[in-house]
């Protein structure tokens, strides 16, 4: 039988494209330092402190929702933490099929 892990909810104040093709989801809270160690999971995913953001890229063969499940994934499975955004999270950069697509797919989630 398998402990009872807390999992952990961070809200995402902003999802956003950078010019070097980076995809960033900020945390509203600003995070905990030992998110830092999502590196050693070997995903391609780092935690930027002076940002508070999780970035993967720069992104080559994902779409920019291939990206954010990825990012999203690999936290819920190596953290136990699950990155959800609201209606007040900003979206910069992000094409608007690509964010319709990523809305959709949360929804059907819930």
């Amino acid at each position: 039988m398998k402990a009872n892990v807390k999992v952990r909810t961070e809200t995402i104040s902003e999802i956003k494209l950078n010019s070097n093709n980076e995809l960033h989801l900020v945390l509203e809270s600003g995070g905990r330092p030992d998110y830092q160690y999502i590196y050693r999971t070997a995903t391609g995913i780092s935690w930027l402190s002076d940002s508070t953001s999780f970035k993967v890229g720069p992104l080559r063969d994902w779409s920019v929702e291939e990206a954010y499940r990825h990012i999203v994934n690999s936290v819920a499975q190596t953290m136990n933490l699950q990155l959800s955004f609201s209606s007040e999270t900003a979206w910069h950069n992000i094409p608007e099929e690509e964010q319709r697509a990523i809305e959709r797919k949360n929804s059907n989630q819930s």
